[in-house]
């Protein structure tokens, strides 16, 4: 196996991996999983993103979006209301619990990454983190569908 062919296995094998076990560390620790979390996130980051721009951005469903919202709603991490301007809309805030959480989840994982890191010297680690923002921009960019809406920079 090149080079290349060795990266791309990596990526694709550890990426589900990390997932799965992230999604599992955030429901044991604050109840919600890594979906919702990235809903909150999102939210946060840009607090008047319509439901539609969410499904997209998250590769998911209008419906699973809603369904999640309403999940969250309940567990009092977001309000939602009719947007004045257009009545087929909601607005979505998050809840001063909700941004409590998102806070909580970001030390979770922070204790979640400090053992695989402590491993890799700092060096290793810059490296790292310049190569997979460089990979970020190539998967994320403009008119793909893999797109996102947050360019990622140092």
């Amino acid at each position: 196996m090149d080079q290349a062919e060795a990266i791309g296995y990596l990526l694709q094998h550890i990426g589900p991996l990390l997932s799965r076990q992230v999604d599992q560390i955030m429901q044991e620790k604050v109840g919600i999983g890594y979906s919702q979390f990235k809903l909150l996130q999102m939210l946060e980051r840009v607090p008047e993103i319509r439901q539609h721009q969410m499904a997209t951005n998250l590769g998911q469903t209008e419906a699973s979006i809603s369904r999640q919202i309403k999940l969250l709603a309940e567990k009092g991490l977001l309000v939602s209301a009719i947007n004045p301007k257009s009545r087929r809309e909601h607005i979505h805030r998050l809840t001063p619990k909700g941004t409590k959480m998102t806070q909580a989840v970001d030390a979770a994982m922070q204790q979640y990454v400090a053992p695989m890191l402590d491993k890799v010297p700092d060096k290793q680690q810059k490296q790292l983190l310049e190569s997979l923002v460089h990979v970020h921009a190539w998967v994320c960019q403009p008119n793909r569908t893999t797109a996102c809406d947050h360019p990622f920079t140092l």
